[in-house]
Formats: C-alpha cells, structure tokens, sequence
C-alpha cells in the first residue's frame, strides 16, 4: 500500500470496529525522516496507537517487482555465503550459538 492506501485499511482493521484500539498512519513522519536522511529504497510507513505510549510499528513493504527481488537476493547472497563457508570450514561449528 501507498501511504494514501493505508489510513482506510487501518481503519478497516483497527479503527471503528469496536474493539478500542486506534491506529494512525504517521505519514508526516515518514516523510520528514526521508527527507532529513534520504528516501532510500525501501518502502515503509510508521503506525503509531495514541492510547498506547512509546509503541509503534514501522510497516515495510516486501517484494513487488523483479528489482525487489534483485535487492532481496543481494541482501540475502552474504548471509547465504558465510553459512556455506561456516559449513565447509573446519570446525565450523564453533560459530553456531548455543542457548544452554
């Protein structure tokens, strides 16, 4: 969804059906941090709930088109590498985490 989109299907969701939470798209926020920092290439929005302080969701678009998908590979491919390396190292396994 665009930011345009957004404020009625929060409110499909959220506002008016009586279960008291109200959502609000924060577009103007969005808008000042792209401008400040750059728009970059993801698409996000900020929903913030009024009633409930300091909490908010930052929504992020996932992939739409084929340069969203180049994008995801590129993110993905170092983290795919690195597993592969760990793997075929010797004594890879040291670098898996354990939670005892």
């Amino acid at each position: 969804h665009n930011s345009s989109e957004l404020q009625p299907e929060l409110d499909s969701w959220f506002n008016g059906t009586g279960n008291g939470i109200y959502a609000k798209n924060e577009f103007s926020i969005v808008e000042e941090h792209k401008t400040s920092f750059g728009d970059g290439d993801a698409n996000y929005n900020l929903v913030t709930f009024p009633d409930y302080d300091n909490f908010a969701v930052i929504i992020v678009r996932g992939t739409m088109t084929g340069f969203d998908l180049v994008a995801d590979a590129q993110l993905w491919m170092s983290a795919l590498f690195l597993q592969i390396f760990r793997t075929v190292m010797p004594l890879g396994f040291i670098w898996t985490p354990t939670f005892t």
